[in-house]
C-alpha cells in the first residue's frame, strides 16, 4: 500500500524567483520561465509537502531589486517552525571579486543595482528556521560561498550526519568561477532539470522519500563535468523530506552531461531542402555549410517548427552566459564548437538564421593508444564502433558492488570512459527508440554516431556509414572508418564493420 503523506501546513513555505525576458533582447534567458513554472507546479503537487497559497512566485518584471530583496527578507524572517525552500534563477555576474545575482531592474555598468551574493547568505545565515532550503541556479552562483580564497569544491564538501531531522542546505548550480548552462533540448537550465527531475521522484530513497541529500546526490551525478559542477554547503541531521512517493521505482530518463542528451522529441518532423545537421542536442535542415581555413564554421538553417526557432534561438550567446561549447556533425565531419553569433532574417516569408561556430576541441585528450589485458588498441576501437553501431559487444551489467572484475575493466576502455564522453549505449539503438516514428532518424543516428566516433579519438576519418530499412526488428549498418594516425611511416588501421543492429 502507498505511503499517504503528511498532512501539509503554513508552516511550510516557498519562493520562487526567475528572470528571463531581461530587458535587453541579448540578455534574455528561455529557459527560465519553463523552470520558474515547473518548479512551483511540483513543489505544490499531490507528492509535495508546500501547499499552494505558501508559494511565492516573482517572474521577470516583478522580481525587481527591491521586491527580491524583500521577499528574502520576509521568508528567511519567519519562525523557527518553518520549512522554507527558496529558488533563484536568472543572471549571475562577478564584479570586482563580488559576485551578484542580476534582477530584472539591474543596471550591470552599475553593481549597486544588483543583488550580492554576500548579502543573500546573510539573510540565510539569519534564518531562525530550523529547516532552510536555497537553490541557485545562475552563472557563479557557487560565488555565495566565496571565502576570499581557495577551492569552491574544497570549501564546501561537508560531512552530512543523519540523526533528527533539521538543518540549512545551499546548492548551486556551479562554482563561483563557473557558467550554468541552458539545454536547448530540454528547454530548461541543466541544473533546474535534474532538480525537477529529482523532486519528481527520481531521487527518491527506497523509503520512497525525496531529501535534501538524496536530491543533491541525484543533481550531482547528472550535471556534474568539468565545465559546470553544482555545489553544496550545509549541514543536516536526519531526512529533511521535500517530497513523498510510494516505494515503487521511478523510471529514470537518461541525460548525458556533457550537452548530447537524447535529443529534443518532436511529434512530426518534416524536412525541408538541405543537409541535416547535429548542433547541440538538436537536429536542424542547413541550406548551406561554411567551413572555413581559421576553424570557423558558418550555418544557414531554416526552422522546420516553432520549436525548431525557439532551440535555434536559445543558441545566441548573452553578455552573462557567454558563448558555449556544443557537440556539432555534419556529414562525415564532426568536432566541438563554440556559438559565436546567431542571427536571423526573414525573406519572403521565410525565415533563416545564420550561426557563426568556432572549432574549440577536435577530440578528445585522451589517447587509449594502450594494450588492455592483452587486447591491441585497434581491437578496442573496433569494439566500441560495434557496440555504437550494432550494441555488439552490449555494455557491461554487473553492479559496482562486484567490484572492478577483467570484463569490467576492458569495458572501460571499450566505452572510452577515460576519453570523457562515454558510449554507454548503443546509438541506432537510441536514435530508433527516440525518432523512430520518422523517416529521419537514420540521419540522426549517422550524425551522433559520427560525432562520438570522432570525439573519442576512435576514428580520424569516416569514410562511410550507411543505416538501412528496419525490416522485423533489425537494421543492417555498414561501416568504415581509417583509425588516426599514431606513426609517420605506418599506414593507419582501417575498421570495418557490417552487421545487424536488434533495434528491440
Amino acid at each position: 500500500m502507498a505511503k499517504k503523506p503528511p498532512q501539509i501546513t503554513s508552516n511550510q513555505r516557498a519562493l520562487v524567483i526567475g528572470v528571463s525576458e531581461y530587458p535587453n533582447p541579448n540578455d534574455r534567458l528561455p529557459a527560465v520561465a519553463a523552470d520558474i513554472r515547473e518548479m512551483a507546479k511540483v513543489l505544490s503537487s499531490r507528492n509535495g509537502t508546500f501547499p499552494p497559497k505558501c508559494i511565492t512566485v516573482l517572474a521577470d518584471k516583478q522580481a525587481t531589486r527591491d521586491k527580491v530583496l524583500a521577499e528574502l527578507r520576509s521568508i528567511l524572517g519567519g519562525p523557527a517552525s518553518d520549512t522554507v525552500f527558496v529558488y533563484l534563477a536568472g543572471h549571475g555576474i562577478e564584479a570586482g571579486g563580488r559576485y551578484y545575482y542580476v534582477a530584472y531592474d539591474t543596471d550591470t555598468t552599475n553593481e549597486a543595482t544588483a543583488i550580492p551574493l554576500a548579502g543573500i547568505k546573510a539573510l540565510f545565515d539569519q534564518t531562525a528556521s530550523r529547516r532552510a532550503f536555497l537553490w541557485l541556479d545562475f552563472c557563479h552562483s557557487g560565488g555565495i560561498l566565496a571565502r576570499g580564497s581557495g577551492s569552491d569544491i574544497e570549501a564546501i564538501r561537508r560531512g552530512i550526519g543523519v540523526v533528527s531531522g533539521q538543518g540549512k542546505v545551499i546548492v548551486a548550480a556551479c562554482t563561483s568561477a563557473q557558467k550554468s548552462y541552458e539545454s536547448p533540448s530540454t528547454g530548461h537550465g541543466f541544473f533546474t532539470q535534474a532538480l525537477l527531475r529529482g523532486l519528481r521522484g527520481e531521487a527518491k530513497s527506497a523509503h520512497g522519500e525525496v531529501t535534501a541529500h538524496s536530491l543533491y546526490e541525484f543533481i550531482d551525478h547528472e550535471v556534474a563535468n568539468p565545465r559546470q559542477q553544482p555545489v553544496f554547503f550545509g549541514e543536516t541531521t536526519g531526512r529533511i523530506v521535500l517530497m513523498h512517493y510510494d516505494k515503487r521505482v521511478t523510471k529514470k530518463s537518461s541525460v548525458d552531461r556533457r550537452n548530447v542528451a537524447a535529443p529534443r522529441p518532436t511529434k512530426n518532423i518534416a524536412k525541408g531542402k538541405g543537409t541535416w545537421v547535429m548542433l547541440g542536442a538538436d537536429f536542424f535542415v542547413a541550406e548551406r555549410i561554411r567551413n572555413h581555413s581559421d576553424g570557423s564554421i558558418e550555418l544557414a538553417l531554416t526552422p522546420q517548427s516553432g520549436e525548431d526557432a525557439a532551440a535555434v534561438a536559445a543558441l545566441r550567446p548573452t553578455r552573462f552566459g557567454g558563448a558555449r561549447d556544443l557537440p556539432f556533425a555534419a556529414n562525415n565531419d564532426a568536432s566541438q564548437v563554440r556559438v559565436e553569433d546567431v542571427a536571423d532574417e526573414t525573406s519572403d516569408g521565410k525565415q533563416v538564421w545564420t550561426i557563426k561556430l568556432r572549432t574549440v576541441d577536435r577530440r578528445s585528450g585522451f589517447h587509449d593508444d594502450v594494450n588492455v589485458q592483452g587486447i591491441g588498441p585497434d581491437e578496442i576501437a573496433r569494439r566500441r564502433v560495434g557496440r555504437l553501431l550494432l550494441n555488439d559487444p552490449p555494455p557491461h551489467t554487473s553492479s559496482r558492488s562486484e567490484g572492478f572484475d577483467e570484463a569490467a575493466f576492458i569495458d572501460r576502455f571499450i566505452s572510452g570512459t577515460m576519453t570523457g564522453l562515454e558510449i554507454g549505449e548503443c546509438v541506432v539503438r537510441s536514435m530508433y527508440r527516440n525518432y523512430g516514428h520518422t523517416s529521419y532518424w537514420r540521419e540522426f543516428a549517422r550524425l551522433k554516431s559520427i560525432y562520438l566516433l570522432k570525439m573519442t579519438g576512435t576514428i580520424e576519418h569516416v569514410l562511410e556509414l550507411k543505416i538501412g530499412a528496419v525490416r522485423g526488428g533489425n537494421v543492417l549498418v555498414s561501416f568504415r572508418g581509417s583509425r588516426p594516425q599514431r606513426y609517420s611511416n605506418v599506414v593507419p588501421e582501417t575498421i570495418a564493420i557490417n552487421g545487424q543492429c536488434q533495434l528491440e
